[in-house]
């Protein structure tokens, strides 16, 4: 019985702790954090496009040297061949930067 009566004494303890901790918080919804998230997800988004439209420029750019060393004959492909290979270089250090 004197058992009982002291694990009924702890447990009340602690649920008064408890309710006593969640009180203090309040309860009002925040919405600053929800219009701070849609700012940063706007401006997420905003730099993927700029991303893309220069990756999409890159791949352009790239294209037509590829196209060039295809089309050249002799040195003129040696030249080419080295254009393609500065140009990829110069795009890996651009994107790792």
């Amino acid at each position: 019985m004197y058992r009982t009566a002291l694990y009924l004494a702890i447990f009340a303890v602690f649920i008064l702790i408890t309710l006593g901790f969640t009180q203090d918080r309040p309860v009002t919804p925040n919405t600053q954090p929800q219009g701070n998230m849609m700012q940063r997800c706007q401006e997420m988004m905003a730099r993927h496009q700029h991303m893309k439209a220069g990756m999409k420029a890159m791949n352009e750019k790239l294209g037509a040297l590829v196209k060039e060393m295809n089309q050249a004959k002799g040195n003129r492909k040696i030249d080419a061949m080295a254009a393609v290979i500065n140009e990829m270089v110069e795009q890996r250090q651009t994107i790792l930067r």
